[in-house]
C-alpha cells in the first residue's frame, strides 16, 4: 500500500522555518509536519505522542531541575496518577534518540547513595517540535464553538 500525501497549507512562519501540515490518505490516518527552511532543505518531523508532548512541556517547566525522578513526580501530579518508571524513562530515551532532548549526569552524591542524577533539557529541535504541535492543536480547536457542556 502506498502512502500519498497532499499539501494542506502553510501554518506559520517561525524562526526561518515554514510549518506545512500534511495528512495521509488511505486506511491509516497519520499527521506529519514537514519543516523547510529558505534553502529548501526538508526535515521530516513526526507529531509527538501526547505523552511525549507532556514530557517535553514538563521538562521545559522544570528548567534546571528537570531530572528523572522530578519529571516523573511532576507528570504523575499533572495526570493525577502514579506513573511507572518505564512510562517515563522509555519515552525520555526515545525523545533523546530523536534529538529532541539532551541529557547529562550530575556528580554522584552521598545523599543519593553515590548515584548521580540524570538531567534533561530540550534541544532546539525539541522546542520546534513543541511549537509545531501547539500550532496543530490551535488549528484543530479553531472554529470550535464554546463547549458549554453544563459542567466546569
Amino acid at each position: 500500500m502506498s502512502c500519498v500525501f497532499c499539501f494542506v497549507k502553510v501554518v506559520q512562519i517561525l524562526s526561518g522555518y515554514k510549518f506545512l501540515k500534511l495528512f495521509s490518505f488511505g486506511s491509516v490516518v497519520c499527521g506529519l509536519i514537514v519543516l523547510y527552511n529558505r534553502t529548501n532543505k526538508y526535515l521530516l518531523m513526526e507529531l509527538l505522542s501526547r505523552t511525549e508532548e507532556l514530557l517535553l512541556l514538563t521538562i521545559l517547566k522544570l528548567g534546571e531541575e528537570a531530572y528523572g525522578l522530578g519529571i516523573r513526580k511532576q507528570m504523575s501530579s499533572l495526570l493525577d496518577r502514579k506513573l511507572s518508571v518505564g512510562a517515563v524513562y522509555v519515552p525520555l530515551e526515545r525523545l533523546k534518540k530523536r534529538g529532541l532532548l539532551s541529557s547529562w549526569e550530575s556528580e554522584p552524591t552521598d545523599k543519593r547513595g553515590g548515584r548521580a542524577k540524570r538531567f534533561y533539557k530540550l534541544t532546539n529541535d525539541g522546542v520546534r517540535a513543541l511549537r509545531a504541535v501547539k500550532n496543530v492543536h490551535e488549528e484543530a480547536w479553531s472554529g470550535i464553538p464554546n463547549l458549554n457542556l453544563g459542567f466546569s
